[in-house]
């Protein structure tokens, strides 16, 4: 790494607050040094409880974050905050508007507030949330709370980063069908009913009382609904007892080491395709065979699943990744297929996730036929890989089991 780069990383052990803000602008741009600034401060993470603030465009997440700090700065806690606004998708610019709702916190020493713009990103965070958490993490706050942008009933990414989510509902927001859809509302640990001063706050914690009704026998934690008003901190001390309860439930069960363990897997299998794109797109730009493979699958004379793996291949081949079997790079390509086949595993059992199991099935089918194609033969990686993504074919019941 650079001088400049260890400079920084010194700043960041010795609480030098600059050094955190140029280190998470340095993530946010792709600074080619990114992946080794994470590997440096990854044992310094682990330490703060993060908290996820999730809810609808206009649900009051910003100013339930200004008194969910308030109240953590009267215990003496520190706190860093990761809010994140919509990007335009015409200018490219963004209206970072939550400092403006923390002007109290604006020259607290234990705060500190962090606005990013989704650039693109759907799910409800920016692409580099994560990586401004763990650099926050670093830094040795006590908390880190994650605002996500204004989301819908399907974007449901800070489930991946938080240990606590709170999914924030106004009165006046949908009839009670909305509190029993997929999505959003199954990804709670505790629900916020804000604004609770506006008529109508009973009835949305009736209704949400009754989903949880519907669950009971499939959540070992039931997540208490809190009425709350930012206007006066109604509400709030009640809330704040949910979130260390929850905290406590994640200790004493367990389920706080597993979570993150699931988490952690879930972010390699998304580095391992962040990389795999990246060499795609490479070979993209200099292999005139990749484009008229996708050429060919756009007007309809090969599936994309196999065109996807012929791609791949051809990255395998290229990279030098495909050289000889008995290298064990075979393995290695095998051990990603089966990591895209345990994840999508685990996606099975939780609803309203559609969309990411087919994009699932498609990368484990995508790896199945690349290896088909650089090891074939009995007792190969090729049919290897066709029996493990066998079972996945036939549970969805596409067509592309019939090359297989």
């Amino acid at each position: 790494m650079t001088d400049g780069i260890n400079e920084l990383l010194e700043g960041l052990q010795k609480g030098n607050i600059r050094s955190l803000a140029r280190l998470i602008s340095k993530i946010e741009n792709d600074d080619p040094q990114k992946d080794e600034i994470l590997k440096k401060i990854y044992k310094s993470t682990g330490k703060a409880r993060v908290i996820g603030v999730t809810g609808s465009p206009g649900a009051g997440k910003s100013s339930l974050v200004d008194s969910i700090t308030a109240h953590l700065r009267k215990k003496g806690d520190t706190v860093g905050i990761i809010a994140v606004d919509p990007t335009s998708p015409f200018s490219g610019g963004a209206l970072l508007g939550d400092r403006i709702r923390m002007q109290q916190h604006a020259v607290d020493r234990g705060v500190y507030i962090r606005s990013m713009g989704t650039r693109g990103s759907l799910g409800g965070l920016a692409r580099s949330t994560k990586e401004a958490v763990k650099l926050v993490d670093a830094f040795g706050y006590d908390w880190v709370i994650i605002e996500t942008v204004g989301v819908g009933q399907a974007e449901l990414d800070v489930m991946h980063v938080a240990d606590t989510t709170l999914v924030v509902m106004t009165p006046g927001a949908g009839d009670s069908i909305q509190t029993i859809k997929a999505g959003i509302m199954e990804i709670a640990d505790i629900f916020v009913v804000n604004k609770c001063d506006l008529p109508g706050a009973d009835r949305v914690v009736a209704e949400i009382g009754q989903m949880l009704d519907l669950q009971r026998e499939h959540t070992e934690w039931r997540p208490p609904v809190v009425k709350v008003s930012t206007l006066d901190d109604r509400g709030l001390n009640v809330l704040m007892e949910s979130v260390s309860a929850h905290w406590d439930y994640l200790l004493v069960n367990g389920r706080l080491e597993e979570n993150r363990g699931a988490k952690v897997r879930k972010e390699t299998l998304e580095i391992v395709d962040y990389r795999w794109r990246g060499m795609v797109d490479r070979h993209l730009q200099f292999d005139d065979r990749a484009s008229g493979i996708i050429n060919m699958a756009a007007s309809g004379k090969k599936d994309p699943y196999t065109a996807a793996g012929e791609i791949l291949s051809q990255v395998l081949v290229n990279s030098g990744q495909a050289g000889d079997s008995s290298a064990g790079k075979g393995g290695e390509i095998m051990a990603i297929l089966e990591s895209a086949l345990q994840e999508l595993n685990g996606a099975e059992g939780k609803g309203g996730l559609s969309e990411y199991k087919s994009y699932l099935h498609g990368q484990a089918y995508g790896l199945a036929i690349a290896l088909k194609i650089l090891f074939p033969g009995p007792g190969n990686y090729g049919e290897k890989a066709a029996m493990a993504v066998r079972p996945v074919i036939t549970e969805h019941s596409c067509r592309c089991g019939d090359q297989n």
